[in-house]
């Protein structure tokens, strides 16, 4: 739970700087017809929503990465990567999962009960939003439950006093059986047009986002504003074709249908729920958008969302020329008996170095100190020097690796280096350091064994195999 509220909160600080944009946009652009922004709010939608995004060289969006720096600032001795949730795949699903070494650390430090009563709050702060919403469903559901249907999907209700739409997947309008004919017909123009929008979902799925991420004032603002910018677009939609006095008669019956400021509301999405006063002014005020406006509106909307859609291309922590690294162990993913390195248990496996000139180092067991192993090359993941060199057929080989995992590494690799060294007779070693887009290190070790292949003439052996696959991170290990 802790690592899954540390990658919301990275993500919600990334909907944050794009709501400011958005905001931004909004008052800048005020003649811009209202159905731009609203479509705006759907990039803060996609943000809160993936976990993930497409990297860009023109991305504007901030790396906000800053569960990190919280963590130690709280706890400066938990090993931040060990707490970073990491993407399994099983039977071709992705599922989150807390890395074993985060309970570990947990047990030794005393300052992560912090997080975890952070964690712990937040969680019951989703839970109450949760419930609120439903219960709102609930009281909403029973008051019309005696109804009576008049035309399609539209219902007069005696216990209401304020006309609305309800349901999410089959939207039903309900109007107070006191409304006039005059006011009905400008109230079920209004509704369906939200409706034709969909805007009911959206509402709905605004909320649910506003509960996972209700510690965030932002987020709470960019709700108020969805609602806010939902009804102007849909009014837009309705009087675009009025006559001054059908605008006049539409803001009559918007005065008439108002209901009083309250908490923020889940459901139901209600004619006169928000800024009736600056609806009215701008409704009677409403002059069609010039082309030029809508053109320009247009094109700085497709600049934000390029820009703010997309990540800023990642740097590599493993490059040419760059300080020192020491990437230590976190845990054998595969283990393939079937080499020398049989008798290796997750406590003694080597941990790797890389210096200024990219040159390997590796400390391990049968050692007091770093040793030299060669010079390190960037290359290119692929079948042959890596997939392919995987023996997944063996009893005797352990660890949880399979090969979807296998694929999956593949296809997640941001950074690859390998190094070979000959070890005399043909048998040649290897060390592959990979860096997958999501920050995750993988080290792999592995055999070439030249002179079996020549005499059993077998090709696996010439390619090689491996024998090692762990998990690591970055440290401070001497």
């Amino acid at each position: 739970m802790e690592a899954l509220f540390f990658k919301l909160l990275d993500m919600s600080i990334t909907a944050s700087y794009i709501t400011l944009v958005i905001v931004i946009f909004r008052f800048v652009f005020k003649r811009a017809p209202k159905w731009i922004t609203c479509f705006l709010w759907v990039l803060v939608g996609f943000r809160l929503l993936l976990p993930f995004s497409v990297e860009s060289v023109i991305s504007l969006a901030p790396d906000a990465d800053i569960s990190k720096s919280i963590i130690r600032s709280i706890a400066p001795n938990i090993s931040v990567d060990s707490l970073q949730s990491e993407v399994v795949h099983s039977s071709g699903k992705d599922v989150i999962s807390l890395s074993q070494a985060s309970f570990e650390i947990s047990n030794s430090v005393e300052n992560f009960g912090v997080i975890r009563v952070v964690s712990f709050i937040w969680m019951i702060g989703v839970v109450l939003m949760l419930l609120y919403m439903v219960n709102s469903y609930i009281k909403t559901y029973k008051r019309v439950k005696s109804s009576m249907q008049i035309t399609d999907n539209v219902f007069v209700c005696d216990a209401i006093n304020t006309p609305f739409i309800f349901g999410i997947f089959r939207p039903r309008i309900y109007l107070p059986s006191s409304m006039s004919k005059d006011e009905v017909e400008y109230v079920i123009l209004h509704e369906r047009a939200h409706i034709l929008r969909y805007d009911h979902f959206s509402k709905f799925i605004g909320f649910i986002l506003l509960s996972v991420y209700w510690f965030n004032p932002i987020i709470w603002l960019a709700y108020m504003l969805l609602c806010r910018d939902i009804e102007f677009a849909c009014d837009q939609r309705v009087i675009k074709e009025f006559s001054t006095e059908q605008r006049k008669k539409y803001t009559s019956v918007l005065l008439s249908c108002s209901i009083p400021k309250k908490m923020i509301t889940a459901c139901p999405l209600a004619f006169g729920e928000v800024g009736v006063k600056n609806r009215i002014k701008t409704i009677l005020n409403f002059k069609k958008p010039a082309a030029w406006i809508i053109v320009v509106s247009l094109t700085v909307s497709a600049i934000v969302i390029v820009c703010l859609l997309t990540n800023p291309i990642s740097e590599s922590k493993l490059s040419l020329g760059q300080d020192e690294i020491t990437l230590s162990p976190i845990e054998i993913l595969y283990h393939n008996h079937l080499n020398t390195m049989s008798d290796y248990t997750p406590e003694d496996i080597p941990h790797c170095r890389v210096d200024e000139d990219n040159n390997l180092y590796h400390f391990d067991k049968y050692g007091t100190e770093w040793e030299f192993y060669s010079e390190m090359q960037k290359t290119e993941i692929s079948d042959d020097n890596f997939q392919s060199r995987f023996l997944l057929t063996q009893n005797d080989k352990i660890g949880t690796l399979d090969s979807d995992d296998i694929l999956s590494i593949m296809h997640n690799n941001k950074t690859v280096y390998e190094a070979y060294r000959d070890n005399g007779e043909g048998f040649i070693s290897f060390y592959m350091l990979l860096e997958q887009n999501d920050g995750t290190f993988y080290v792999v070790y592995g055999n070439r064994d030249l002179q079996a292949a020549s005499v059993l003439e077998d090709p696996a052996l010439r390619n090689g195999y491996i024998c090692l696959v762990y998990s690591a991170e970055i440290t401070d290990f001497q």
